[in-house]
């Protein structure tokens, strides 16, 4: 049974253009049993991703893509550690962005 681990939706700027439910249609389509919401550097649509998987019986799996300047790698949680560790990762990388942004931002 094919799973998707890497799937971006509209809450991934310029890079996904379906909504959480329009995902999780076709992965129903295809029979997926499982499929991966890896949003870049958010986890925004977790909330509606889980209770849309739930009503179709598709089991869901969160991470995120931490991206930074050039560098990309995927993160899949397990458990509650997991995504408590994945929302302090990805504060830290808007923090940083945040302070690179200030730091050549013109007066």
């Amino acid at each position: 049974m094919p799973v998707h681990l890497h799937t971006h939706s509209w809450y991934s700027l310029l890079e996904g253009a379906s909504g959480p439910d329009a995902l999780l249609d076709r992965a129903a389509e295809h029979g997926y049993a499982a499929l991966a919401l890896t949003d870049s550097n958010n986890l925004y649509a977790a909330t509606t991703f889980a209770e849309a998987a739930k009503r179709r019986g598709i089991r869901p799996l969160f991470g995120a893509c931490l991206r930074q300047n050039r560098w990309r790698c995927v993160a899949l949680i397990a458990n509650r550690d997991g995504y408590r560790n994945l929302c302090r990762v990805l504060s830290r990388l808007k923090t940083q962005m945040q302070k690179c942004y200030r730091e050549y931002a013109f007066d």
